[in-house]
């Protein structure tokens, strides 16, 4: 109901692609997880159902996206992570008018009461050219801000390579001295880091600049294992007690903060912490839109991308590896000019081809891979239960033959005559019924019990059942009953 918004339908109108174009719209309200689907845009944010194993751990571990609360259940954007924005092929960002200032490559380009929307001109679409590529092994060893650079530098492989191996690209760091980090009202010895009133610790950035993103990280675990709360430069983290079943587990903590900022300020709940892997290093972006130009060398052409179905041509010059911008999902199919080719696992949770030189012309299929055996299940189901339908209607007697419904043995009295005390002394003048279509017929179930509300039908004889208003036998009835 929420986003059942005039002002939302008025932004995301002007973000939905064309049947011929791809790009990612980032919104930056993350309670609606479900906006993408609603708007009918491609998004980052959804429930972590809708995704796989592999992509759920490279999000919430390997890149250690940082998300307002710490819980399982969904993926909310990038935490303005250029370089991930970028290899993910985000145009747009969609934020509440609340301050927000993005990297500076986007530019606010229209806005209204409650929302801004900013573009970015610099950006890949569904596919990215790679004439390099680096071992998946090499990404494991990186920190967070270097994993980022080359994520978007080469294709990250786990196979055999085909193409160059590339040298990977490295942050820069910013060693912490005595000249860059102050510590108030917080003790902090190597391994164990203890927040007091009002305590903060203060970074102060050497020769800060406009075209970078400073990255703060930590691993840092609460010596009670109780919930914190952490700030750094307007943005937070909520974790809940470790014990809690909706808690990811992770003591993880990347922070992307714009470069401008000449000082950055942490605080957290007043406690003591376990902490190590504590770092501060510098992104420079003042070579992304190269970067981008390099993905875009060749791109796919009379692109169509119509549901579960993509087609394109690409002329390429060069053997090199298309990556496409849709996680990676063994229900995806591909073929190149008529002929299947094997679509691999790449940069970690996409999907990539190898393309020799010439034209190709390309197209893509997605299936899901239960959906064959859930058709073959679902058949296979309904074919049984035709088939135990005829068995039963051939093996019913004489008396229930015919167009008349089955009929359960305790029967509600529904437009029903009941005599009171005499509960069984005569089937005809006790019961009239709807629901008895066999009354006439001598060999149908005999009334065995009735009251207000049921009767019971029996197959036996009642010549030779005990009655059961006879005292002396009441309670021996009773417990047959």
């Amino acid at each position: 109901e929420k986003m059942k918004s005039p002002h939302l339908e008025d932004i995301f109108s002007r973000t939905v692609p064309k049947k011929d174009e791809f790009f990612r719209t980032v919104f930056r309200e993350t309670s609606f997880e479900n906006s993408p689907t609603y708007y009918d845009y491609y998004g980052i944010s959804t429930f972590s159902s809708m995704t796989d194993g592999n992509m759920h751990d490279w999000i919430k571990r390997i890149l250690n996206i940082r998300h307002n609360i710490v819980y399982l259940s969904s993926f909310k954007n990038m935490d303005d992570r250029a370089y991930l924005e970028g290899l993910l092929g985000v145009r747009y960002i969609v934020t509440p008018k609340d301050g927000y200032e993005p990297v500076p490559f986007y530019k606010e380009v229209y806005t209204n009461e409650k929302y801004s929307l900013y573009e970015n001109t610099h950006t890949v679409g569904l596919d990215m050219w790679f004439e390099e590529e680096l071992p998946v092994e090499e990404i494991y060893t990186m920190i967070k801000p270097d994993m980022d650079l080359n994520l978007l530098h080469y294709a990250i492989t786990e196979g055999d390579p085909v193409l160059p191996v590339g040298v990977p690209i490295r942050s820069e760091e910013i060693p912490l001295t005595d000249d860059v980090i102050t510590y108030e009202n917080v003790y902090y010895d190597g391994e164990r880091i203890e927040f007091e009133e009002y305590g903060a610790v203060i970074f102060d950035i050497p020769n800060a600049y406009d075209e970078s993103q400073v990255y703060l990280h930590s691993y840092m675990r609460p010596e009670d294992r109780l919930e914190f709360t952490q700030h750094v430069a307007g943005k937070k983290i909520f974790k809940s007690y470790e014990s809690n079943p909706y808690v990811y587990y992770t003591n993880d903590w990347t922070w992307a903060i714009n470069g401008n900022q000449a000082q950055i300020r942490w605080t957290s709940t007043e406690k003591a912490y376990e902490i190590s892997d504590f770092y501060l290093s510098r992104v420079d972006l003042r070579d992304f839109e190269q970067v981008i130009k390099q993905r875009n060398k060749y791109n796919l052409e009379n692109l169509n991308i119509s549901g579960n179905h993509i087609s394109g041509t690409i002329e390429n010059k060069k053997q090199g590896i298309l990556v496409l911008n849709i996680p990676y999902n063994k229900g995806w199919t591909a073929k190149n000019n008529g002929k299947p080719i094997e679509i691999q696992r790449m940069n970690g949770f996409l999907s990539g081809i190898v393309l020799e030189p010439g034209t190709n012309e390309l197209s893509f299929h997605f299936r899901s891979r239960g959906f064959n055996a859930g058709l073959t299940i679902t058949l296979l189901t309904l074919g049984s239960l035709l088939a135990f339908d005829v068995w039963r209607r051939r093996r019913r007697p004489e008396w229930l033959q015919g167009d008349s419904e089955v009929i359960a043995p305790i029967v509600p009295l529904e437009d029903s005559v009941f005599i009171e005390n005499n509960p069984i002394k005569s089937t005809e003048n006790l019961i009239k019924t709807k629901a008895t279509p066999f009354e006439a017929d001598k060999d149908a179930p005999k009334v065995r019990y009735a009251d207000q509300n049921y009767t019971l039908f029996t197959d036996l004889d009642p010549e030779n059942e005990q009655d059961p208003t006879d005292e002396t036998n009441e309670q021996d009835i009773g417990n047959k009953e």
